[in-house]
């Protein structure tokens, strides 16, 4: 399972290249943006790169460990009073939409709605986003990437493919403090790629810095990288 920040997922803000998330799911709907000639093109390219939970009453809250289990959304309504009409119901949008609906006959009538396809879901949204500072060794040169917290190690040498084509050719370590017989030792430990960083104890602090008034950027874990001399293919 892949795991995307809130930032992330708004960079993904056009017509052909269009995500939101839903009650913690990222969906990719571009193409229900293009193949769309009604009132759901108009509101995702208006809301593209946003949270739309708003949207949707998540008659699974509480049952969303991993993703798509037992999703079960159900689009939020307006009854209207007199005519007993149900419209769908956007806070931020003028715009009423008729939901799917098997009681009428037409072509244009998809046999699920979208956000009922589990196909358009491409991962899950961070639950908190933490920056990390990589070294490399080799050359001196420094990226800060703003990652899950959920995402592993691994995962997160994918993304700093975009820095360095050949981040797989390096070893991940951490500096860590040892006290061994009375003696402090200070080494560099390899981190396990198949884990956390917090599961590797490499801690994120900045909501302690938030609780003494200290900004949040005063530190950030630092890993360095060490090049294995076995230059991998792009």
């Amino acid at each position: 399972m892949r795991y995307f920040t809130r930032s992330e997922v708004a960079t993904h803000s056009f017509p052909d290249d269009c995500w939101v998330s839903i009650h913690g799911n990222v969906f990719n709907v571009t193409n229900v943006v293009l193949d769309s000639l009604g009132s759901w093109s108009h509101l995702l390219r208006k809301e593209a790169g946003t949270d739309i939970s708003r949207w949707f009453v998540n008659c699974s809250a509480g049952n969303l460990d991993h993703m798509t289990a037992n999703l079960d959304l159900s689009v939020k309504v307006n009854v209207d009073p007199v005519m007993n009409i149900h419209h769908p119901y956007f806070i931020d949008s003028s715009v009423l939409i008729d939901a799917p609906s098997t009681n009428v006959d037409t072509d244009a009538i998809v046999p699920i709605p979208w956000w009922e396809d589990e196909s358009l879901i491409i991962g899950r949204l961070t639950s908190l986003a933490r920056k990390v500072r990589l070294r490399n060794v080799l050359t001196g040169q420094e990226h800060i990437l703003e990652v899950p917290k959920e995402e592993k190690v691994s995962g997160i040498r994918e993304r700093y493919l975009e820095y360095n084509w050949h981040a797989r050719s390096y070893t991940w370590k951490v500096l860590r403090k040892t006290c061994v017989v009375g003696k402090v030792h200070v080494d560099f430990i390899e981190l396990d790629m198949n884990k956390t960083l917090d599961e590797n104890d490499v801690l994120d602090d900045s909501e302690i810095f938030d609780e003494l008034s200290v900004p949040s950027d005063f530190f950030t874990p630092v890993i360095h990288l060490y090049y294995n001399d076995d230059l991998s293919l792009r």
